[in-house]
């Protein structure tokens, strides 16, 4: 396991609708979460979803604002997926803009041929993600807090650990 940069997600006292997403990587390749269990589930999410279209004519999937970096992996699921695309497979971000962007089965290799918009609810998760919604009681004070994920592999030492530096200030600090 790489050494995880610090991190740091500031707040207002009484602020909760302001998640923090973290990717859980081993050496750079994302851990399957659904691999691992945590002490807590309280305002957990593992691989929180993001719905997504597709465009058959340009073989891009948009999703506004969805903050994919190039490269990471993500998982589509979906009542009708678009032609081309299956439920379940990792797929690599590719050719990333804001609101959308490409896949490709391998990091490298040509790009996915979506061949049909797809119809229905369609939604991915990126690969090895995270996201942990404040609770009321941990912002109900200004001060500097952590907040520390850990991921069990069925020991009783955790396999993940990633610190968070959550400073919570007051109201009208920033």
């Amino acid at each position: 396991m790489t050494a995880a940069p610090l991190i740091e997600h500031e707040l207002r006292v009484g602020e909760t609708g302001s998640p923090l997403t973290l990717l859980v990587d081993d050496s750079g390749d994302p851990v399957n979460i659904a691999d691992y269990t945590a002490e807590t589930t309280t305002g957990i999410t593992a691989n929180p979803t993001q719905n997504f279209t597709a465009s058959a004519s340009e073989n891009r999937l948009t999703a506004n604002g969805h903050k994919l970096r190039e490269g990471q992996q993500i998982v589509l699921a979906g009542d009708s997926l678009p032609g081309g695309l299956s439920a379940a497979t990792r797929y690599f971000v590719r050719n990333v803009t804001p609101n959308d962007f490409q896949v490709s089965l391998r990091p490298n290799s040509s790009i996915v041929d979506v061949s049909s918009a797809g119809s229905g609810t369609m939604t991915f998760y990126v690969v090895g993600t995270v996201r942990y919604q404040f609770q009321s009681g941990d912002v109900d004070e200004a001060g500097n807090f952590r907040l520390e994920i850990r991921l069990y592999d069925g020991s009783s030492r955790p396999k993940f650990t990633r610190t968070v530096r959550v400073p919570v200030v007051a109201m009208g600090a920033f």
